[in-house]
C-alpha cells in the first residue's frame, strides 16, 4: 500500500478495511515497479491476519474494449497521487450495514487525457455491498470527465438516502 486506507466499523463492530496494492521489488539492480498489479484490496476481522481479497472490480478498467487495461508506461505518467493507479479508497455504511466505496483510478484507452507534463487523469469511481462485504456491485464513474483530473474521494461516512461526497 502507498498508505492509502479506509477503516469503517459497522454496526456489529466488525472491522472492515481497503487499501491500495502495487507491487514493488527491490532487488540489486534496483526498484522495480509493476502498475499492472494495482488494485483495491478488502480485509475484515474475520480474516487472518495475512489474508484480505483483491476486489476485482476495482483492477484498472478497460474501457477501449482492447480486452486489457493498458496504459503506455514509458509514454506517460503514472506515478501521481501515490505509485497505485487504483487507489485513494473512502468507506461509507448506511443504517441497513450496506458498505459504500468510493476511490480514484487511471482511465485507459482512448478515454486517456493527458496533461502538459503527461500524466494521465484519473476519474471517482463508486461500489456498493449489500452483503457484508462479500459482493460487490459497480463500479460507477461518479465524476466522468476526460478534461479534468479527479482524486482523493471521501464519502460522509454515515450514507442515507443518497451517498455524499467531496
Amino acid at each position: 500500500s502507498d498508505g492509502h486506507i479506509a477503516l469503517i466499523i459497522d454496526q456489529n463492530n466488525k472491522v472492515h478495511v481497503w487499501h491500495d496494492r502495487l507491487f514493488n521489488i527491490e532487488g540489486t539492480t534496483g526498484l522495480s515497479y509493476f502498475p499492472n498489479s494495482t488494485s483495491l484490496m478488502y480485509w475484515t476481522d474475520d480474516m487472518g491476519t495475512n489474508e484480505g481479497k483483491i476486489l476485482g472490480k476495482t483492477v484498472r478498467m478497460d474501457y477501449d474494449g482492447d480486452c486489457q487495461a493498458s496504459v503506455d508506461f514509458n509514454a506517460f505518467e503514472t506515478q501521481s497521487y501515490g505509485n497505485s493507479l487504483v487507489g485513494h479508497p473512502s468507506a461509507g455504511i448506511d443504517a441497513d450495514g450496506n458498505l459504500y466505496l468510493a476511490f480514484s483510478s487511471v482511465r485507459d484507452g482512448a478515454f486517456e487525457t493527458l496533461r502538459p507534463d503527461n500524466r494521465i487523469y484519473r476519474d471517482i469511481y463508486l461500489i456498493k455491498s449489500t452483503d457484508g462485504g462479500e459482493t460487490w456491485e459497480g463500479p460507477i464513474n461518479l465524476t466522468d470527465d476526460p478534461t479534468s483530473e479527479d482524486v482523493y474521494p471521501a464519502i460522509q461516512r454515515n450514507v442515507g438516502s443518497h451517498v455524499h461526497l467531496v
